[in-house]
């Protein structure tokens, strides 16, 4: 779907602001257009062009869900049939505790994180998810946090440069 929509350079720098450092502040489009030297009105009509055309998925905050919440996560592989991984991505896609969501090449071939409440919430999503995309139990590789690796990535939203990524933690 990106590739229906051409991106000017006050695109490219919505992007880079959007990623790195979008403004929590109660009149967030003001600031928005005045760190960009646009209208209010304008970003905000600019970022939703970028949403619906697929660039932006969510405005969201990255928060150590362990310091802020009990909530309980864990990494799902699943073996989705061949022709099949576009429709059970956005089914899973749809729940608000999934992130992450990628195709592998792999045998189990779709990645996602999920996190709930607790531990039996997480349970009943994933039963929900199974259910829904009609895959049994035994595609599912239900992988629990016990350990935590923190990564951060970041591209440069600079066309000159292809979109290059960098940074971890």
């Amino acid at each position: 779907m990106t590739g229906q929509v051409s991106l000017d350079r006050m695109d490219w720098r919505i992007l880079q602001l959007v990623q790195d450092e979008f403004p929590l502040l109660p009149l967030v489009w003001d600031a928005v257009g005045t760190r960009l030297g646009i209208s209010a009105q304008d970003a905000l009509l600019r970022v939703r062009r970028l949403q619906e055309a697929g660039f932006i998925r969510s405005i969201a905050p990255v928060l150590e869900s362990a310091l802020v919440t009990s909530r309980s996560s864990t990494l799902i592989g699943v073996r989705v049939p061949a022709g099949r991984l576009r429709e059970v991505a956005a089914i899973i896609s749809a729940y608000p505790g999934v992130s992450h969501n990628y195709e592998r090449h792999h045998e189990f071939n779709l990645w996602f994180t999920l996190s709930a409440p607790d531990t039996e919430a997480l349970d009943a999503i994933l039963l929900e998810i199974q259910k829904k995309t009609r895959i049994g139990a035994d595609a599912f590789l239900d992988l629990p946090i016990r350990r935590k690796f923190k990564i951060d990535v970041r591209y440069t939203m600079d066309p000159g440069r292809g979109g290059t990524h960098h940074g971890c933690d």
